[in-house]
């Protein structure tokens, strides 16, 4: 078994995890009566099929789940590396009992994990009794980034624009407009740059005022980029116009707003 996750992990600890993750799915790796693991089959008759790019073995491995842990899984993916359980409910038009199964899959398959917004137990008492029951509610993070990336570049592009919009309606039903950068960002991918606008504006000015110029500048930038979108769709001169004096106005803003260098 180690020299077999030694040739084809290439040393990468998260290919490690994925292909243990991937030989237990399979029921190859078993867990014996002694309490000691074991193989239930060669591991030689996997040579030649098995995948070799990591972010292809995790699809594989979420290839090989129920549709509609499938399709809850992707929603995740597009939703965020951290999203919340009512979100993907809401956006998927899925039943509380279909999410909460799909999740439980999820976790046993260690593609996702809990995530805590606090260590304060006081503050998760509702959602610790929730789990001592067996419901999945609360928030969930992917367990790494690359198996999130990996989901999330398989989807077409223009699938991918539909659920984006999804999840953004499914943010302003849920939470009004409490968080701009979360909607900002999915009305951006959904390609609503007029939806997205005022959204980039307003995180511009939040960064702006927690003196973070960096993240200030980036959304200044997406919302430039916005504005390129807008005019370059406007369907008259006027409107293009417009569009273009709005973008100058925000250029200005954007320089305005930016620290001074210090010699």
């Amino acid at each position: 078994l180690s020299r077999f996750l030694d040739r084809h992990s290439g040393g990468l600890p998260l290919a490690v995890a994925e292909l243990i993750n991937y030989l237990w799915d399979e029921s190859i790796l078993v867990s014996q009566e002694s309490g000691r693991w074991g193989l239930a089959s060669a591991l030689q008759d996997l040579e030649g099929r098995l995948a070799t790019d990591l972010d292809e073995l995790i699809r594989l491995r979420i290839r090989r789940l129920p549709n509609s842990t499938r399709r809850l899984a992707t929603l995740a993916a597009v939703a965020g590396q951290t999203f919340e359980v009512q979100l993907l409910q809401k956006a998927g038009d899925e039943h509380m009992a279909v999410v909460e199964l799909g999740l439980e899959i999820l976790l046993k398959r260690w593609a996702l994990r809990q995530f805590a917004h606090t260590w304060t137990s006081s503050r998760r008492e509702r959602d610790i009794v929730m789990w001592a029951r067996g419901a999945r509610r609360g928030s969930f993070e992917f367990a790494h980034k690359r198996i999130r990336s990996a989901l999330y570049q398989e989807v077409n592009p223009l699938r991918r624009q539909a659920m984006h919009e999804h999840t953004a309606a499914a943010i302003e039903d849920l939470w009004g407009e409490r968080y701009p950068e979360r909607l900002s960002h999915h009305w951006s991918e959904a390609g609503r740059w007029e939806r997205a606008l005022p959204l980039l504006l307003r995180s511009a000015a939040r960064a702006t005022e927690a003196l973070a110029p960096d993240v200030a500048a980036f959304y200044f930038g997406r919302a430039l980029a916005a504005l390129d979108q807008l005019a370059a769709g406007a369907r008259t001169d006027e409107e293009a116009a417009r569009w273009r004096a709005e973008r100058l106005r925000v250029d200005s803003l954007q320089r305005e707003s930016a620290p001074l260098s210090v010699v």
